[in-house]
């Protein structure tokens, strides 16, 4: 009897040894984040207009330069002369690649003259003074090229402003034309720009 009593409270302890148990709750976190990027946009615009060439021009490129305020016309006769501009706006530090599409034809009913643009880039909205504008411009530290393709990295605004050269009918030695058809030409030019972010 006594072996028996004395091994009833050693398994009663055993018992309460098992039925014990080390429990731990760890509450943990973490944060979720999303950018939405800012579509590009077409802010506003102005058209490149040459203004008045004589009819006889020759030996002359009729031509606006995008870097200088008034154009600097060349083979301008008088009339209004104005340089184009497209201002974009967009998400601070995309890249644009902007594609200048060559020569575009001008047309006068039948008759016809080559635009051909040249770029150059201001960072902001550069409209009311573009001379800090430039055929290599200066974005965010990275010198680009935009007369042609260039890429480069904007600050969430730029100015693209246009100029170019028109075509000279009269210089060509095969033309048996001896002078321009008068009237107004005209013609668009789609640029293409391409808007994208980095990894």
């Amino acid at each position: 009897m006594k072996r028996l009593l004395s091994f009833i409270p050693a398994l009663a302890f055993v018992l309460i040894l098992s039925g014990s148990a080390f429990g731990q709750t760890l509450n943990s976190s973490i944060n979720a984040e999303a950018t939405v990027v800012t579509n590009i946009s077409e802010d506003k615009t102005q058209d490149v207009i040459f203004g008045q060439i004589p009819q006889d021009i020759q030996n002359t490129t009729p031509a606006l330069d995008p870097t200088a305020d008034d154009g600097a016309p060349v083979g301008v006769s008088g009339g209004t002369v104005q340089i184009g501009y497209i201002v974009f706006s967009g998400n601070n530090g995309a890249t644009l690649s902007v594609t200048n599409p060559g020569a575009t034809e001008l047309t006068n009913g039948g008759y016809s003259i080559d635009f051909t643009p040249t770029l150059c880039y201001d960072d902001g909205d550069a409209t009311t003074n573009n001379s800090s504008c430039s055929n290599t411009a200066e974005a965010n530290g990275t010198d680009v090229t935009i007369d042609g393709t260039g890429d480069y990295t904007f600050g969430g605004t730029g100015t693209i402003w246009i100029g170019g050269e028109l075509s000279n009918p009269l210089d060509d030695t095969d033309s048996s034309t001896s002078s321009l058809t008068n009237g107004t030409y005209n013609g668009s030019v789609s640029f293409t720009v391409d808007y994208t972010f980095s990894s």
